[in-house]
């Protein structure tokens, strides 16, 4: 019969217990920071994707604006009329009655804006399916139909609430004559709420390009070098915006979760004379 020698043992020592559950402690804590590491990386990354891509559709709407802007077109003074006077049987003579000239019509205003807010007059085209009856008339349509629909349009953006802290706001107005132009202008809107685009968006800044430097305004209505044509549109237009976590509330500029995008778009309609330091639009 075999006997056992009495250095063998049949089990572990206390300390052999501890020590190897100390090293498995050791493990899982280290395991545990790594996969919280991969996890917070992880998630750093969807949310710089998510702002990304609402830079890259604030952005994109945007430059469809600024590209659709209508170029600047001198005022229209509508003619005058005479009215020619009574004959009789006695005298062949005719008087004429000139009325006062009427006043000059703009219909388009260009490009104007600040640093924080930027409108547009653009063209697009209407999706109304109303169709024109010439037998009723240029003001009239047929039975149950409203008014026609303009392609002209006015488009502002801005950002709602006090420090942006509504978003990214866009007004669309429909522009038929120049009374309407500079009517009801952002930020003194009602249902501004309903106008937000992207609640991200917590900031933006716009400049504008005349030719040499980078202004933070621009009337395109002001008279360019001859004292007569409008300067219209600058050169491009810089769009800065501040893109906030999905999640975060109330955050700054400065916290370091908030992206900056800033994106330059080239204005088509510019006038050619747009290479003067024009300080906002004035030669």
């Amino acid at each position: 019969m075999r006997k056992h020698s009495p250095s063998q043992r049949a089990a572990f020592t206390l300390l052999e217990m501890m020590l190897s559950l100390s090293i498995g402690i050791l493990l899982m804590v280290g395991l545990y920071f790594a996969l919280d590491l991969n996890l917070h990386a992880t998630n750093t990354g969807r949310e710089q994707v998510d702002q990304a891509e609402v830079a890259r559709y604030v952005l994109k709407t945007l430059e469809t604006d600024i590209k659709n802007n209508i170029a600047m077109m001198e005022a229209y003074t509508p003619p005058t009329k005479a009215t020619a006077g009574a004959s009789t049987a006695t005298t062949t003579a005719a008087t004429t009655a000139t009325p006062a000239p009427m006043a000059a019509i703009q219909f388009n205003l260009g490009v104007q804006g600040d640093n924080t807010r930027l409108i547009l007059y653009v063209s697009k085209v209407s999706k109304s399916n109303k169709s024109y009856n010439p037998s009723l008339g240029l003001n009239q349509m047929g039975p149950n139909e409203g008014p026609l629909d303009s392609d002209l349009r006015r488009v502002t953006y801005w950002l709602v609430g006090s420090g942006g802290s509504g978003g990214l706001g866009r007004q669309e107005v429909q522009v038929v004559t120049s009374e309407d132009a500079l009517n009801d202008l952002p930020p003194d809107v009602g249902d501004a709420d309903k106008m937000i685009i992207h609640d991200q968006v917590i900031a933006l800044n716009f400049e504008y390009f005349d030719g040499t430097q980078w202004v933070e305004s621009w009337d395109g209505t002001l008279p360019g070098p001859d004292g007569i044509t409008p300067v219209g549109p600058p050169r491009m237009i810089a769009i800065e915006v501040y893109v906030a976590r999905k999640d975060a509330k109330d955050v700054s500029i400065e916290d370091p979760s908030v992206r900056k995008y800033r994106h330059e778009v080239s204005v088509p309609t510019a006038s050619y004379f747009n290479n003067l330091n024009t300080g906002g639009g004035t030669p």
